[in-house]
């Protein structure tokens, strides 16, 4: 009966411990938040110094039928689907991997060329933001 006892009483010790590593990790995680990408502040900037300038993405001839100058930006990147690879889009919300813009800029793509065209890539840092942005869900803010 006693080592019964004792089975019992080791169980909830350590089911008590278990409980409490499991708050101080979401304690932990919660006190040390990412700081969320900007569409507005960050991305756009980027998208419009790289992307958005004449006989590229910007005015009513823009090239793949993608404008990102004008005030419909957002919606002509996320969920739309690619003009070059019908299957893809070019963000998927919380998905960088199968975002079709972050392999254009990568230089990753299945089709066509890297972005932007006929200029410096973006730097590793510049995508990196892009990149964590689709992952936080592209967020419009």
């Amino acid at each position: 009966m006693r080592d019964h006892i004792r089975y019992i009483l080791i169980a909830a010790v350590s089911l008590t411990c278990l409980a409490f590593l499991g708050i101080a990790q979401t304690v932990v995680q919660t006190e040390n938040p990412q700081p969320t990408i900007n569409f507005s502040n960050t991305i756009l900037p980027l998208l419009a110094e790289n992307c958005a300038d004449a006989n590229c993405h910007s005015g009513s001839q823009a090239w793949m039928d993608l404008n990102l100058a004008d005030e419909k930006r957002y919606e002509n990147l996320v969920n739309r689907p690619s003009k070059e690879v019908n299957e893809l889009k070019l963000i998927v919300p919380f998905k960088p991997d199968s975002s079709y813009l972050l392999h254009k800029i990568k230089g990753i793509q299945a089709k066509g060329a890297r972005m932007p065209y006929k200029k410096e890539s973006l730097t590793k840092q510049e995508i990196a933001l892009i990149q964590k942005w689709i992952k936080q869900g592209a967020l419009k803010n």
